[in-house]
């Protein structure tokens, strides 16, 4: 017999007055989409503050990690972090690899 490679899920609700709902559905946010953005937004703010990793808050978000990078430099989240120092590390491995002296 095959591995089950079934994922069991939780429903997650919100509730909303319903002059509120209302009053979203009226510019175009119905449920599926309240709830798609809900998620991205969520996956954004918790990549942001270090609290999920980029797949993680890419499934929350349920897109791929691609679009969810492109989603990220769109509200200029940085999706990897790379430092002044990191740049200085990995240019004095490449001299060395180079046979160059370091600057």
């Amino acid at each position: 017999m095959g591995e089950d490679t079934h994922m069991s899920t939780v429903v997650v609700e919100m509730e909303l007055p319903m002059e509120l709902y209302q009053s979203l559905r009226a510019i175009g946010l119905d449920r599926p989409e309240l709830s798609r953005r809900a998620r991205l937004d969520l996956a954004v703010e918790l990549f942001a503050d270090g609290r999920l990793a980029l797949g993680i808050a890419a499934q929350l978000a349920d897109v791929s990690t691609a679009d969810f990078v492109a989603h990220l430099a769109s509200r200029g989240v940085p999706a990897f972090e790379y430092s002044e120092e990191d740049l200085a590390v990995d240019l004095r491995t490449v001299r060395r690899l180079e046979g160059k002296p370091e600057a």
